[in-house]
């Protein structure tokens, strides 16, 4: 038999039934959050936002969002901000450093934006 006739016989075969829309029992689920984090998080720890900004709750707030995705240059650039507004040049280093050190595990560079950050607060003369 040529191969043409098996393919028609073997598709007439197959043919398949006219499909009906699935039916739900109820409305279609919603979407679900898979983490707390979104893109406005760092919002709260922005420094300088408020008259007396809460350093605290900014630090607890980049360390929640670190915990989440340790690769977020936003949440560095906070950190940084945050630290500088405490006055702590250390903690602005140990910040940009740990950036550094996953950038580099990753093969990948810092934001230039980033880099801005880190060197405005470090060109000014320490308080």
């Amino acid at each position: 038999m040529p191969a043409s006739q098996t393919w028609k016989r073997h598709s007439t075969s197959y043919a398949a039934a006219p499909s009906a829309a699935p039916t739900w029992p109820g409305p279609p689920p919603a979407p679900r959050k898979y983490s707390s984090a979104s893109p406005t998080s760092p919002t709260p720890s922005r420094p300088g936002t408020a008259p007396h900004p809460d350093l605290t709750a900014a630090r607890r707030a980049v360390t929640r969002g670190l915990d989440i995705d340790d690769t977020a240059e936003i949440l560095y650039q906070d950190w940084m901000l945050i630290e500088d507004q405490a006055g702590n040049r250390t903690g602005v280093s140990a910040a940009y450093e740990t950036l550094r050190g996953i950038n580099q595990r990753l093969q990948i560079g810092i934001d230039g934006e980033t880099e801005k950050v880190f060197d405005t607060i470090m060109s000014r003369p320490a308080s």
